[in-house]
């Protein structure tokens, strides 16, 4: 990479998507630093600042939220004026900043992968720029509409006529017009000849390597396709937390499969009727707060007794085991009882 340390300014509403960029590009080898590094007791502006002057580049998140964000606008103008790679990212439909319409950002809203690949390919060719930029040229808009900025293009001087003696004009048109035919003659034949070669080149590759047209799979098919082969709560769970946006379209995949790691089935207390929990949610993670859901991963914080059924039903004096603190089920059925929750689980031995 052209740069090893990046800089994410973002806006809070778009956490998530920090994350999941964050997680790619360290899988990449970056260094990235975003404000979630900051300790208690450090002074805010301080800290923000040093590390904007030690990163190499700046990735602006770009969404209503942001471009609407006074501390967002901040870090991209010290970007700009500090000669920092800045590349911006578009993660809704909004209104692009003044200060960066000069500079292509990349798009994520259509398909995350390509956008990574993007940035990756932006960081690689982010540093001094090797020519001078042409002054924009600011096109005349209706009172309060967006100002356009175009390129300004500059036509190289035509050249100059060629100096020939007067007298000797007249006899010298003949041999012109025969010379000039004979070029577009022998002009038209190199076209074909050229045409011919790069025709039997380009039909010739196609032909002796049919692979070209295979389309490499992409990061996220990877490791999906690794978590299905490991099969394990551990494997879906890092794929989840990698790629959350991806795994909330596979959520009642990842969860059938987490179910069926489970083959035993009890029943515990989930809650006491004071409101606290027993467990903490470990899948999925966007759904933190609440009862429990059928296909939750949990993880016991208290070791209690697995029981054959819930409170007051038959078969709830009947004790399998006691859970572990820390071990992990999966809930298959909920089961409200008065102020609390109970809950079938799956578990293993």
């Amino acid at each position: 990479m052209a740069n090893n340390t990046v800089f994410i300014s973002y806006s809070r509403e778009d956490t998530d998507f920090m994350r999941q960029l964050k997680a790619r590009l360290e899988q990449e080898g970056i260094t990235v630093w975003v404000d979630e590094n900051i300790k208690g007791g450090s002074t805010w502006d301080n800290i923000i600042e040093e590390a904007l002057s030690t990163s190499d580049s700046i990735i602006v998140v770009m969404s209503k939220a942001s471009v609407s964000s006074r501390m967002v606008m901040n870090e991209v103008s010290y970007g700009i004026e500090e000669d920092k790679g800045v590349i911006p990212v578009m993660v809704e439909e909004c209104k692009i900043p003044f200060r960066l319409r000069r500079i292509q950002f990349i798009d994520f809203i259509e398909d995350f992968d390509k956008g990574v690949v993007g940035v990756l390919d932006a960081l690689d060719r982010s540093g001094p720029a090797t020519t001078p930029k042409a002054d924009p040229i600011i096109a005349p808009t209706t009172p309060g509409g967006p100002e356009v900025v175009t390129e300004r293009i500059v036509s190289p001087p035509p050249p100059e006529p060629p100096v020939t003696p007067s007298a000797e004009a007249p006899k010298a048109a003949p041999n012109n017009k025969k010379n000039n035919n004979l070029a577009l003659i022998i002009g038209a034949a190199l076209v074909v000849i050229i045409l011919a070669i790069t025709l039997i080149v380009v039909f010739g590759e196609e032909e002796e390597d049919p692979s070209d047209d295979i389309i490499p799979p992409s990061v996220e098919e990877v490791a999906w396709k690794k978590a299905e082969t490991s099969n394990t709560v551990e494997g879906y769970v890092s794929y989840a937390n990698l790629f959350p946006i991806e795994a909330s379209k596979k959520e009642k995949d990842i969860k059938a499969a987490i179910s069926d790691i489970f083959p035993k089935t009890g029943y515990l207390q989930y809650s006491e009727s004071n409101g606290t929990k027993l467990f903490t949610r470990v899948y999925p993670m966007s759904q933190l707060s609440g009862p429990p859901e059928v296909g939750d991963v949990l993880s016991s914080i208290h070791a209690r007794r697995i029981r054959g059924n819930s409170y007051g039903e038959t078969g709830y004096d009947t004790v399998y085991r006691l859970s572990k603190v820390g071990e992990r089920v999966v809930v298959k059925e909920v089961i409200p009882s008065g102020s609390a929750y109970w809950i079938k689980i799956g578990y293993r031995d």
